[in-house]
């Protein structure tokens, strides 16, 4: 059985292998009354030394995990680019 995670990268900093850990989804209403209405949050949470961490991520970035390797051993997540070479 695979492991379930997922990888997403962060809208407000640069993180170039990406966050990994559990996909939350939240839906909140603003605020701000003048705003209104209710806005969607996908964030990536992940375990840091005793308290969880949570990153808001770009939507269209979030990849779950295959359970497939490369030949380096990194993780392989839906939407990697990957070139297959017979031998």
């Amino acid at each position: 059985m695979r492991e379930i995670k997922f990888r997403g990268f962060a809208k407000e900093k640069e993180s170039n292998g990406g966050i990994k850990g559990s996909y939350i989804y939240r839906s909140c209403e603003s605020p701000v009354p003048e705003c209104g209405g209710v806005y969607e949050e996908h964030l990536i949470g992940h375990y840091g030394f005793n308290d969880l961490y949570t990153e808001v991520i770009e939507f269209l970035s979030l990849g779950q995990y295959t359970g497939l390797q490369d030949k380096y051993g990194y993780d392989i997540y839906e939407g990697d680019i990957v070139r297959v070479c017979d031998n």
